[in-house]
């Protein structure tokens, strides 16, 4: 299984950046990621191809930081939750500033800022968006707005029928005996 799943992971990997290179690039002259978005290094690479400038707007965090923070909680934690400190008000219009592009998570889209001029998209790394821009007025304005549809739906309920099976062939006492 676990060589099925790396050839198809290989297999994504590769008509994703198909796709990349069928983008001119850069695309847009400025992109701002508003919120700390957890991306490797190389991942952050392929998103600044994507513009000439792009701006950080939002305090950057590393998954190592992260995790340091959630293990001072001692607790269950989930690395996005952690990250959210969303831009807002004067902050969030000064932060957008000239962009046509707009990468969030948390961050709330207002309407004054959805008109700014120049706006051509905003991408969300969630689901939901639609308490976060009013979505109506993006389409109405010709901005773009994207999500990620059944963000993680799928590996929920795997990993739920997984622990399901799990407790049901009593693996947690299996495991302790090993």
């Amino acid at each position: 299984i676990k060589m099925k799943t790396a050839n198809i992971e290989t297999r994504i990997q590769e008509e994703n950046k198909k796709g990349e290179a069928l983008v001119q690039t850069p695309y847009f002259n400025k992109l701002v990621v508003t919120d700390p978005i957890i991306l490797f290094p190389d991942q952050w690479d392929r998103l600044s191809k994507f513009s000439k400038e792009v701006v950080s707007a939002g305090e950057q965090t590393s998954i190592d930081d992260l995790h340091k923070e959630a293990e001072k909680e001692g607790k269950p934690f989930c690395w996005t939750q952690l990250a959210a400190r969303p831009l807002e008000g004067p902050a969030l219009k000064e932060a957008v500033k000239g962009a046509q592009c707009i990468v969030a998570c948390w961050t709330k889209v207002d309407d004054e800022t959805l008109r700014s001029p120049g706006l051509e998209y905003i991408g969300y790394w969630t689901n939901l968006v639609n308490h976060r821009v009013n979505v109506p007025l993006a389409n109405e304005l010709g901005i773009h707005v994207d999500y990620v549809p059944d963000y993680g739906t799928s590996a929920v309920a795997s990993q739920t029928l997984a622990g399901i099976l799990g407790v049901l062939r009593n693996l947690p006492k299996e495991l302790k005996m090993t």
